[in-house]
């Protein structure tokens, strides 16, 4: 399909008056070279069937994709699996960096598929992202939560909190009152890991997670 030079025609695709020509009454002039523009540069109506070296193309596309999920292993909701999980009792999801739209849906999916291979691990959420780890602050997945976690895909931000707070950055957890001078904020987040018996921790965003 050739894409009309000047970009979308705007509210002619998908609301054009798809009547004949002569039931719609003549056009004139200028607005008819339009019209005959248009029609030559149209986008068709979907589905579209592609031609051989295009199908064969994004056929490469698909198996090359595939190929790399397989290798390195990637699931949208990184659950460990049954054998993976043997002896694990609790995790902790946090979310970090700026706000986005997937961050609400990421917390809700991990809790879904917790609750759908492994509902006897315990949960937890870390409130404000690397701030609340430091801090100690946490509040758990309860059954109420974990019955309604679905609702989360219809939302944007994050339920839990969101921060900057960076563990690498040591000046500005100093600045914040979040350690003490002279300590280590990746040390004290992983002393705090272990008081609160975590085991695995999902970091939840973009910058620093």
């Amino acid at each position: 399909a050739t894409l009309p030079k000047r970009g979308w025609p705007g509210p002619l695709i998908g609301n054009r008056d798809r009547r004949p020509r002569s039931a719609r009454g003549g056009m004139g002039g200028a607005a008819s070279s339009r019209q005959r523009k248009y029609e030559a540069n149209k986008v068709p109506d979907f589905p579209v069937e592609l031609n051989g070296d295009a199908r064969a193309i994004l056929e490469a596309h698909s198996r090359e994709i595939a190929s790399i999920k397989k290798q390195l292993g990637l699931n949208m909701f990184a659950v460990p699996q049954h054998g993976d999980a043997a002896g694990i009792r609790k995790v902790a999801l946090l979310t970090a960096g700026g706000l986005a739209p997937c961050l609400s849906s990421a917390v809700g999916g991990l809790i879904e598929r917790y609750t759908e291979l492994h509902p006897s691990i315990e949960i937890i959420c870390y409130i404000g992202g690397y701030k609340g780890l430091l801090q100690g602050h946490s509040v758990p997945v309860t059954p109420s939560v974990r019955r309604s976690a679905s609702v989360l895909h219809y939302h944007g931000g994050s339920p839990i909190g969101n921060s900057r707070v960076k563990l690498s950055n040591v000046e500005d957890c100093v600045k914040r009152g979040y350690v003490r001078p002279g300590q280590d904020p990746r040390q004290v987040a992983a002393d705090q890991l272990v008081r609160d018996g975590v085991e695995v921790l999902h970091t939840i965003g973009g910058d620093d997670t």
